[in-house]
C-alpha cells in the first residue's frame, strides 16, 4: 500500500504531524500504518509516533501498546504504559491493579501503605523507572508510579468508598507519595471525579485542567478570592482558556484592586492574562470598577479586542 509523501520523506516534525491527522480521521489506518514502519524508526521518533496514539485510543490498540511495553528505549515503554493506563481494561491495568493491591490496604478507616521492596524487570517492562530522581528514595518512587498506573476505577471497586472518601482517609507515612501517584492517574486518565477530590486537598493546576470548562473557571474564581498573588496562582490561571466568564473576571479584577497598594510588583502577569482572557464583552465593568491604573489597562485592552472583534464580525 503507498503511503503519502509526507510519511515517506519529510522530517520528524512532518511525519508527526500527518500520523496525528490520520489517527483523527483514521485510527485505525495510523495504527497500522506505525506498525509497517514500526521496526525502521529510531528510538526518538518510536517515542513521538506512540504518543500520537493518544488520539482515538480504544482497546483496539491495546494489542500494539502491550507489545510496545518490549521496546528496548525506557521513553517508548513509558509513552506505551501511560497510554494503557488510561485503558482500565489492558493487560497493564490489571497487572497494575494487582501490585496496588499488595501495597496499598485498608485498616478501619486508615489506608495502610507497603511500597515495594524492589523494581522487578516486570515492573520495569510496564513503564516503572527503577532509578528514583534525587532528594527521592527508591520505594517512594516505585509506590508512586505504581498507583500513578493503576486504573482509578480499581480503587474504588476496591475499597468499596467514593474518590472523595478514598482521598480523605488516613495514609500515614506514605501519604505524599500515594497522593501524588493519584494526581497523576487522574490527569493521565482524565478523570474529572478524582480530579474534583484531589483538588480540595491540594489545588493543582494539572488537576483543574482535568475538570470540565465551567466548574474549571468557578474553581479558579475561588482560588483568586482566598490565595495571594504569587506564582502558583499565575500558573493556575494560565491553565484556565479564554475567554474568562463572569464570575472568574469578576475575582481576578477585584485580586488587582486588592494587590494594587500592597504588592504592585506582583500585578504584571495577572494584568496581562486578565487583559487577555477575560471576555472582551466585560470591558465596560472593568472601566467603570475602578479608576487604578491596573484596571484601566485591562479596561483599555478589552475594549481594544472588543472593537477588534467587531470590525472582523462586519467584514465578514
Amino acid at each position: 500500500m503507498p503511503t503519502h509523501p509526507l510519511w515517506e520523506f519529510g522530517t520528524r516534525g512532518d511525519r508527526l504531524s500527518y500520523l496525528r491527522s490520520l489517527r483523527t480521521a483514521d485510527p485505525v489506518g495510523a495504527r497500522a500504518l506505525l506498525l509497517r514502519s514500526w521496526d525502521e524508526e529510531s528510538p526518538e521518533d518510536r517515542a513521538a509516533f506512540v504518543h500520537a496514539l493518544a488520539e482515538g485510543l480504544s482497546m483496539a490498540d491495546e494489542p500494539f501498546l502491550e507489545a510496545a511495553l518490549d521496546d528496548r528505549r525506557r521513553e517508548v515503554r513509558g509513552q506505551a504504559a501511560d497510554l494503557l493506563t488510561r485503558l482500565p481494561d489492558s493487560r497493564l491495568g490489571r497487572r497494575m491493579a494487582e501490585r496496588a493491591a499488595r501495597c496499598l490496604r485498608l485498616a478501619g478507616d486508615r489506608l495502610v501503605a507497603e511500597p515495594p521492596a524492589s523494581c522487578d524487570a516486570a515492573m520495569e517492562r510496564d513503564g516503572v523507572r527503577a532509578r528514583a530522581p534525587g532528594g527521592t528514595g527508591p520505594r517512594s518512587w516505585w509506590l508512586q508510579q505504581i498507583v500513578a498506573h493503576t486504573p482509578l476505577g480499581f480503587w474504588t471497586g476496591h475499597f468499596g468508598r467514593t474518590a472523595k472518601q478514598i482521598v480523605a482517609l488516613n495514609n500515614g507515612d506514605w501519604s505524599r507519595e500515594v497522593r501524588l501517584g493519584w494526581e497523576r492517574a487522574a490527569v493521565l486518565q482524565n478523570d474529572a471525579t478524582w480530579a474534583r477530590a484531589l483538588f480540595a486537598v491540594e489545588p493543582l493546576t494539572d488537576l483543574l485542567a482535568v475538570l470540565p470548562p465551567g466548574e474549571r473557571a468557578d474553581k479558579a474564581a475561588e482560588l483568586v478570592r482566598d490565595q495571594p498573588v504569587d506564582g502558583q496562582l499565575i500558573m493556575m490561571l494560565g491553565g484556565v482558556p479564554a475567554p474568562w466568564g463572569a464570575a472568574l473576571a469578576k475575582a481576578v479584577l477585584e485580586k488587582i484592586l486588592d494587590t494594587v497598594e500592597r504588592q504592585p510588583w506582583n500585578l504584571g502577569e495577572l494584568v496581562r492574562l486578565a487583559g487577555e482572557r477575560v471576555d472582551p464583552a466585560f470591558h465596560p465593568i472593568a472601566a467603570r470598577l475602578s479608576l487604578e491604573p491596573p484596571v484601566q489597562e485591562v479596561a483599555a485592552t478589552l475594549r481594544f479586542r472588543s472593537d477588534m472583534l467587531a470590525e472582523l464580525e462586519a467584514g465578514a
